[in-house]
């Protein structure tokens, strides 16, 4: 009857008592005597888990504690029990660079292929931190080299991202597949590239990895190389992968490589956002963006109408020099060269919109755009602001000439000079001459509109190139869109953020167009004002130009623009509480399996219990003992039914516990009335726990007639 007692006694302790509790702490400090007495003497249990979910073995092998390791495993240790986060003793050891430890663990049997959550086996871990001894000892045992994780990522892919390229060497002289792709489509040439690692890229690169390989969503090596951080490596990389494509002359040339590469040289070459506009230079002297070398990005041709030069015969009466007339006809070719540039820019853009090319490649192609027209309109206004410092400083001059020279010199002048001002002012005025009763009086209402007509063609095909970016950009909007509903919610979170990045960019350049726009306007009618007061001769027309009906509409669309944005933005903040139900649930379900575990085993024991009961009782006892061991038996019998009311006590605790969170996940779903799907997922869940209600009653009431038997 003692032996019975006492096997009752240990039962009530068996998950965690206090020498496993002294051996974890000594394995903690290292107190290797403490470690051998414990496990030899005392009896503990070195893999058994404590409350956060960690053993002693766990511990021995994270630290890296050989000696200690080395106890435990001579007492005969399961290494393939895992911890709370599914890590056996080889991913910890792995994970953290401890040799010894993971090769006492092979030599010790312990199991290679065992996956954590994520799918990743202790090889996984050791490419990711790039230890070459523990990879070389991993596959030396036939560690399984091409495994993919629940990402589809496999050790090289890991060893890639990171920037190991002597564990990319040691993987594929094992046999590692180079061209596999995970689950997006990206291969390790990919993660290297993306993660500006030049070395690994070459070690890729000359082991035989596919250059032009795609991902799922249509990206190639040469769109991670654009998108990398680091403007550093960028040269290193495109310098690697130009030596394969010229070492190898049967690679096909990839068309989303060259117009990468051409947006890019043109990204390059546009000049910065200034706060300031600088002084004006004469555009003999000019360098920047406006000169046709460097604004000319593409040999599209342009349209008839613009192959001939525009020239304008002026006279020696309109100006005082023959260098002002050659600066001006020179300004006038440049902004023909500037149309034919916007035309070839236009036909650009109806290229690039290819449906086999990338959304990303599409955005960054419609901000290069952005860019270019930025930088010609800022070349405009250094052109405007140029004409307009010469023309106030031959104003007084004019008006001079104006006075003294007769009735049909002045209308020459003021045709010549009126035709200059309408290239920079689409609006056509009527100039009238002082005396209108005087027979020379004529009207210059035909060459202002024909200059005007001019002006208003340049400022048509502005607009009409900016009205490809814009519609260009809800393209890419919609595509995002529908690219979003076709992947994951976890997908779906990043795309939408990188959707948000491009929008902001996007936006903040095309602002900057408006302003610029705007400042122009503001200088041709400050410039009309300023003429139109130093002769006193001219007569306005107050009317809304085309300029600023065009900028009233940029603001429309900028102002639907942010609408959109923010219902973008709305978007992602129901997708991220919708994640974060989705968390909760899953937490719950996790403590409801742990829970369901703790029920299971305390059933087992009970039922081990009683069962042993039954069997001491119906053991022969002699008539003699009988009596004397009456008194005995009947106080242990009520220490075991104490025992098994308090366990009643706890399993009452456990269903109460379950039925709370069956009453709060059906709020949760009350709630949870924005999508089917989550609406499904809940209903599932309580239906579940709804089973482990009626499972825990069911156990609930065996257990109560077990103690009534």
């Amino acid at each position: 009857m003692k032996s019975l007692k006492a096997k009752f006694r240990k039962t009530d302790v068996n998950e965690w008592n206090k020498n496993d509790e002294r051996l974890l702490a000594s394995v903690e400090h290292g107190e290797l005597d403490k470690v051998v007495s414990l496990l030899s003497k005392k009896g503990a249990n070195a893999v058994k888990l404590d409350s956060e979910g960690k053993s002693a073995l766990h511990v021995a092998a994270a630290r890296g504690l050989t000696e200690c390791l080395a106890v435990i495993l001579s007492h005969g240790a399961d290494l393939s029990v895992t911890d709370a986060a599914g890590f056996s003793p080889l991913h910890l050891a792995a994970k953290n660079n401890h040799v010894e430890c993971c090769r006492k663990l092979i030599q010790n049997k312990c199991p290679v292929d065992t996956m954590d959550s994520l799918g990743r086996t202790a090889l996984h871990h050791a490419a990711a931190v790039g230890n070459v001894q523990i990879v070389q000892l991993l596959c030396e045992v036939k560690s399984p080299i091409n495994l993919k994780d629940t990402d589809g990522i496999t050790p090289l892919m890991l060893s890639a991202r990171h920037g190991h390229n002597e564990v990319c060497s040691n993987l594929l002289d094992c046999g590692a597949e180079i061209n596999t792709s995970g689950n997006t489509g990206r291969t390790a040439l990919m993660l290297a590239t993306e993660s500006s690692s030049v070395s690994v890229v070459e070690v890729l690169v000359q082991r035989g990895a596919d250059v032009f390989a795609v991902d799922s969503e249509g990206n190639d090596v040469f769109h991670f190389v654009q998108l990398s951080a680091n403007s550093e490596a960028k040269p290193a990389l495109l310098a690697a992968l130009d030596r394969h494509l010229h070492l190898d002359p049967k690679s096909p040339k990839s068309p989303l490589h060259d117009q990468v590469a051409k947006l890019s040289d043109e990204r390059i070459t546009t000049p910065k956002k200034r706060k300031a506009p600088p002084p004006p230079i004469s555009p003999l002297q000019s360098s920047g963006p406006s000169s046709p070398s460097v604004v000319t990005s593409t040999s599209t041709p342009a349209s008839s109408k613009e192959d001939t030069p525009k020239r304008f015969n002026y006279t020696e009466d309109d100006f005082t020099g023959s260098a002002l007339k050659e600066e001006v006809e020179k300004l006038h070719e440049e902004r023909n060269m500037l149309l034919d540039t916007i035309e070839d820019l236009k036909q650009t853009v109806e290229t690039v919109t290819s449906p086999e090319l990338d959304i990303k490649v599409e955005q960054t192609t419609s901000a290069a755009l952005v860019s270019a027209l930025q930088a010609k309109i800022a070349a405009l206004t250094l052109e405007k602001q140029e004409l307009t410092n010469k023309l106030k400083k031959h104003s007084s001059q004019q008006r001079n000439e104006l006075k003294e020279v007769s009735r049909p010199n002045s209308m020459a002048s003021n045709n010549s000079f009126h035709s200059t001002q309408d290239d920079f002012d689409p609006q056509s005025s009527t100039i009238q001459l002082e005396g209108g009763d005087h027979p020379g009086d004529v009207s210059v209402k035909p060459r202002e509109e024909e200059s005007g007509g001019r002006s208003n063609e340049e400022i048509r095909l502005l607009k009409q190139a900016l009205e490809s970016l814009q519609i260009k950009l809800l393209e890419t909007r919609k595509e995002n869109q529908l690219l979003q509903a076709q992947v994951k919610p976890e997908d779906g979170n990043v795309k939408e953020r990188e959707l948000m990045e491009s929008l902001a960019e996007l936006q903040a350049k095309l602002t900057d167009t408006q302003e610029r726009y705007h400042q122009a306007l503001e200088e041709v009618d400050d410039l009309k004002v300023q003429m139109g007061g130093g002769e006193g001769e001219l007569t306005e027309k107050q009317s809304p130009s085309a300029l600023e009906l065009e900028v009233k509409q940029l603001k429309t669309q900028l102002i639907q623009l942010e609408s959109e944005k923010n219902e973008a933005a709305q978007q992602v903040r129901q997708l991220e509480e919708a994640l974060r139900r989705m968390e909760e649930s899953r937490r719950m379900e996790e403590e409801k399996e742990l829970r369901a575990a703790q029920i299971d085993e305390l059933y087992k024991e009970a039922q081990e219990e009683i069962r042993m009961l039954q069997e001491a009782l119906k053991g022969t006892v002699s008539v003699e003992s009988a009596a004397r061991d009456f008194e005995e038996m009947k106080t242990e019998l009520n220490e075991v039914i104490a025992g098994q009311q308090q366990r009643l006590l706890e399993l009452s605790h456990s269903y109460t516990e379950t039925k709370s969170q069956l009453n709060a996940t059906q709020k949760l779903l009350a709630e949870a009335s924005s999508t089917s799907s989550e609406k499904q997922d809940l209903n599932s869940r309580a239906e579940e726990l709804q089973m482990l209600l009626d499972e825990v009653e069911k156990k609930y009431a065996a257990a109560q007639e077990d103690v009534k038997l």
